[in-house]
């Protein structure tokens, strides 16, 4: 009825509402369809890294300066840490989690225990590929100077789920965003 609110004669249905939301965003309510059929396929991912799960007790690296680098939306981001002889991997791992998460560059970092053992879990808050370079959200690398560094000891580079978008269809129409 054009004489009254539009929308307080619509009825919007979903089975998640924290997945699916929507707003109008036109007064030409003849342009509105009869009826909206949504339904998500599959979701937008975001980009985990798992690292090598280690002996937490142990220290696989020598101690000493070491320094990466995480490429993340267009930008790099330069990070130094220091191994000492007491050391253990547990540590090294929850202080590299403690960096990159400080550093708050869109990357949530996580020491995942699973009984003596341990791994380092990075995660793109971003999700979908639209500011992807390579298929990645983010890349983390060794400086050059270091030749066996903490993203090689450690596999930080490992991807365990790449990011993609996500796949919907309105009105039976496949759409991707």
């Amino acid at each position: 009825d054009k004489d009254e609110d539009a929308f307080s004669k619509l009825t919007a249905l979903s089975s998640d509402s924290s997945v699916v939301s929507g707003s109008v965003i036109t007064t030409d309510y003849s342009s509105l369809p009869e009826s909206l059929q949504f339904t998500v396929d599959e979701l937008a991912k975001n980009q985990i890294n798992v690292g090598q799960s280690l002996s937490s007790d142990e220290l696989d690296i020598e101690s000493g300066a070491y320094s990466f680098t995480i490429k993340t939306g267009g930008r790099s981001y330069g990070f130094n840490l220091k191994v000492k002889p007491e050391d253990t991997n547990l540590r090294v791992q929850s202080r590299l989690a403690n960096f990159i998460n400080q550093a708050d560059i869109g990357i949530d970092a996580y020491v995942q225990q699973n009984g003596t053992r341990s791994h380092l879990v990075l995660e793109s808050q971003d999700t979908g590929t639209e500011n992807t370079r390579n298929d990645l959200l983010f890349s983390i690398e060794d400086t050059p100077a270091h030749t066996f560094g903490l993203v090689e000891a450690f596999q930080l580079d490992t991807v365990s789920q790449y990011p993609s978008d996500a796949i919907f269809t309105i009105n039976n129409m496949e759409q991707t965003s």
